[in-house]
């Protein structure tokens, strides 16, 4: 996943991590203790869902899960994540400049 701001290992450990733990798994409906996060490396964190019991999606379902709601209006796109998500939707809308203009 991009992120739109770099983050320390320390705070990937504490609070964006219990964050994203959070926000995803109730996103994806499945227990917090299956995300793993995996590394972070500048703006990219990698995290993987592990299997979890047998009534809660499969890893590979709840991945198509995360992916569905990352790239549509979802309960994801409006949570307290959001904001660090670098998502196009999210970027602002800034209107073209010309060539030459000052601002």
């Amino acid at each position: 996943v991009e992120l739109t701001a770099s983050l320390s290992n320390r705070e990937v450990a504490t609070w964006f991590g219990h964050l994203f733990r959070q926000t995803v798994s109730s996103a994806l409906r499945i227990s917090p203790a299956r995300i793993h996060i995996v590394s972070i490396d500048g703006l990219v964190l990698m995290f993987e869902i592990r299997s979890g019991h047998s009534d809660e999606a499969t890893p590979s379902e709840a991945a198509e899960d995360f992916a569905r709601q990352i790239s549509s209006e979802s309960a994801l796109a409006h949570s307290e994540l959001a904001p660090f998500l670098a998502l196009p939707r999210f970027a602002a809308k800034v209107p073209p400049q010309e060539f030459g203009s000052s601002v």
